[in-house]
C-alpha cells in the first residue's frame, strides 16, 4: 500500500510504488474497467506526471498500464523519477 508521497521515497520504495501502481491497474482491468474509464476516474498518476518530462511520463504510463516487468525498464522509470526528485525538476 502506498502511504507517503513519492518525493519522500527511496529508490527501492519508488520501485515498490511502480509495482503497486501496476497491481492497481491490473485489479481494475480485472474488474472490467476499461483503461480509458480508469484513467478518466483516477488521479494516482498526477504526482509522477508533475515530475517527469513528456517522454519519460509516456514510458512510465506505458510501463504501468501494460504491466511491463522488465527489470531494465522498471529501473529506467525509477531512475527517471528519482533523478527528477533529486534535481528538483518538474516535467510539466
Amino acid at each position: 500500500m502506498i502511504t507517503k508521497g513519492i518525493k519522500d521515497m527511496s529508490k527501492s520504495e519508488i520501485e515498490e510504488y511502480v509495482l503497486e501502481l501496476q497491481k492497481i491497474v491490473r485489479l481494475n482491468k480485472d474488474k472490467g474497467y476499461s483503461i480509458d474509464d480508469f484513467l478518466d476516474n483516477t488521479s494516482i498518476f498526477d504526482e509522477v506526471e508533475n515530475l517527469l518530462n513528456d517522454e519519460e511520463f509516456a514510458v512510465f504510463i506505458l510501463t504501468i498500464l501494460n504491466g511491463f516487468d522488465s527489470k531494465v525498464l522498471i529501473d529506467n522509470v525509477v531512475d527517471s523519477i528519482k533523478s527528477s526528485i533529486c534535481n528538483g525538476s518538474v516535467g510539466r
